[in-house]
């Protein structure tokens, strides 16, 4: 055998993952203009086997086709340079090199790997940005989000924007949680942190899409979704402890909702809205803090954390929320307080906000449980 020359160079072969890449971005189908053939299947049988072929834009070896005394060493082995074929149509372009060039393949390579991909987006998840809220549970900062959770609960409809940074918004605010000062400096920092991060993100990209996760108390949820209202493309999702996840628990209806309507006087400008969804509420607990001349319940047939189990709930939910807010504009006009009275998950808490619309209902005073209700944020 001859010996090879110190100076005499060799190509590489393309590694397997290469081909595997090759393969991925040709969709399995060669990448001839106007073949489109899948070289896994044979034509005639239909039985699946591997009739591809490798071929090379800048021949392997300078003596080829298109070969080139540099090139040919330099891109033997890169993806780039390597177009997935039919055997037909890898004989067709190195018996004539002087009809496919070099800059024929490569125009063939980028129009068909560009229609591939840009066929692929529209079966992919659709692109999300990721929001994290958290600010103390009465005193407590809730753990951080588990990214690895908040992946699995996005897919299969949703992916992260890989060219985004999450938003992630940490709120700790001064002050006894009890006293007006907590709650102003609270109020500060969410419109603050929303004008800086929601906003910035929405500035030249109107499409975008927000996941929103929040471990907060239930009044600083309300005003975040107030703050990002329904015209802005959003999802909320809701932890649960049993099992340790973000994912719903159901894609079905799970749960039903009755709306209660009293009226304790007649003038109709005092109105109290309880939510009973996690636990009930006395009405005798909000007459301690409110002198309501109207109160309405909201109650879940199912109470409990697990009230709301999909996506289906909070949507029934929300709109028989929303039918409250309608009675109370329509029908109460002359409403002078309108308060809420809240025992409700996460989910519910972020539409109450989002669905209350601004210069259409009542402003809506935020009430909070913590050894009886207190008065804590406005929205509207």
């Amino acid at each position: 055998m001859a010996k090879k020359k110190a100076n005499q160079r060799s190509t590489k072969n393309p590694k397997e993952l290469t081909i595997r890449q090759l393969c991925a971005m040709a969709a399995g189908r060669c990448e001839f203009e106007g073949c489109n053939k899948d070289v896994f299947v044979d034509d005639l049988t239909l039985t699946r086997f591997n009739g591809s072929n490798v071929a090379h834009i800048v021949a392997a070896s300078p003596d080829g086709p298109r070969g080139d005394t540099i090139l040919s060493y330099e891109l033997s082995d890169k993806l780039s340079n390597l177009m997935l074929m039919c055997p037909e149509h890898h004989k067709i372009i190195d018996d004539n090199p002087a009809k496919y060039t070099v800059e024929v393949l490569r125009e063939m390579k980028k129009t068909r790997e560009d229609r591939i991909r840009e066929l692929t987006r529209s079966v992919a998840p659709m692109p999300t940005t990721l929001v994290t809220f958290r600010s103390p549970i009465k005193g407590a900062l809730p753990a951080s989000v588990s990214k690895s959770q908040v992946i699995k609960a996005l897919l299969p409809n949703y992916r992260l924007r890989e060219e985004d940074y999450p938003i992630q918004i940490t709120i700790e605010p001064s002050g006894k949680y009890r006293s007006p000062k907590y709650w102003l400096s609270m109020n500060q920092c969410i419109e603050d942190e929303v004008a800086q991060s929601i906003r910035k993100a929405q500035s030249g990209n109107s499409e975008i899409h927000f996941s929103v996760f929040p471990l907060a108390p239930i009044p600083a949820i309300v005003k975040l979704g107030n703050l990002m209202g329904d015209k802005v493309p959003c999802r909320v999702y809701q932890k649960t402890r049993i099992p340790d996840t973000w994912e719903w628990q159901s894609e079905e209806l799970t749960n039903t909702f009755t709306v209660e309507k009293q009226c304790v006087r007649s003038s109709g400008t005092k109105v109290a809205l309880i939510l009973s969804l996690t636990a009930e509420i006395a009405i005798e607990r909000v007459k301690r803090v409110f002198d309501p001349d109207v109160i309405f319940t909201l109650r879940a047939h199912r109470l409990g954390v697990d009230c709301i189990k999909s996506e289906e709930d909070l949507s029934l939910f929300w709109h028989e929320y929303l039918e409250i807010c309608d009675q109370v504009k329509n029908g109460l006009s002359n409403v002078v307080e309108f308060a809420i009275f809240p025992a409700i998950p996460v989910s519910a808490a972020f539409e109450v906000g989002r669905r209350h619309m601004p210069h259409v209902y009542p402003k809506m005073k935020i009430y909070d449980d913590d050894n009886g209700f207190f008065e804590t944020l406005s929205i509207g």
